[in-house]
């Protein structure tokens, strides 16, 4: 499992980053969504596991339904593991742990230690475009007075900007500096960087903001759906209070 440097000494919180696993593995590659073509009883059993390594009750493992939507939902009381509709998601009840599922997208963390609150984002470009961080933070100021500058913020293993080619459509919904144009015509883009810079747009601080630099794509230890197809498995990122 990989972790957050700057999360990883903080009492208050446990948090980490799933990996697939190798051939042979008894639960195949460990797969947790069960939203794509897997036999649901070991997405459940790899669920199970992830819950018990961590020291999470498993019915305390909240995931949403992603829709590439800019929807941010506020748990505070656990009326089902599955939130519909919805692709990030905050909290400062303890014991609740949030996952972000994705195979190429962006998973952000977030943790305020002042107020003692986390969320996790699932930015791919649409949510990326449609400021989906920013909502975040602001739904976190809301509930529960966050502070940006208080905001520790962790971006986990996505697709890298060399690799991730999209067309014009949606390129022009990105600011010059996150783009490369092609020979082909198609561009680069580095959903990443977009998102820095709506957290540093927001008030959080640069040295706050820390990058896992891991390429889905070029990785072996993570699912791409660009590489493997949009039924290829999912990890998770995910962050809960202790």
């Amino acid at each position: 499992m990989f972790k957050i440097n700057h999360f990883k000494n903080l009492s208050n919180i446990t948090h980490g980053i799933t990996q697939r696993g190798g051939v042979g593995e008894q639960y195949g590659f460990f797969n947790l969504a069960t939203h794509v073509n897997d036999d649901e009883s070991k997405v459940i059993q790899n669920r199970k596991i992830l819950a018990k390594e961590i020291g999470c009750e498993f019915d305390h493992l909240i995931f949403a339904n992603q829709t590439h939507s800019t929807n941010v939902a506020m748990v505070d009381v656990i009326d089902d593991t599955t939130i519909d509709n919805t692709d990030a998601m905050i909290t400062n009840t303890k014991g609740v742990c949030l996952n972000v599922l994705t195979a190429d997208c962006v998973p952000i963390l977030l943790y305020d230690p002042v107020k003692q609150a986390v969320g996790v984002v699932h930015a791919g470009w649409k949510g990326t475009a449609g400021n989906i961080i920013e909502k975040t933070i602001m739904a976190m100021s809301q509930n529960f007075q966050t502070k940006s500058e208080h905001l520790l913020v962790g971006i986990g293993p996505c697709i890298s900007k060399t690799v991730y080619e999209v067309g014009e459509e949606v390129a022009i919904q990105f600011s010059p500096e996150c783009l490369c144009k092609k020979e082909n015509g198609k561009f680069n883009l580095d959903l990443v960087q977009s998102n820095i810079n709506q957290l540093e747009a927001i008030g959080v601080l640069k040295r706050n903001i820390e990058i896992m630099r891991i390429c889905t794509f070029q990785s072996l230890d993570f699912y791409s759906a660009r590489k493997e197809g949009l039924e290829s498995g999912r990890f998770s990122s995910f962050v809960m209070l202790n």
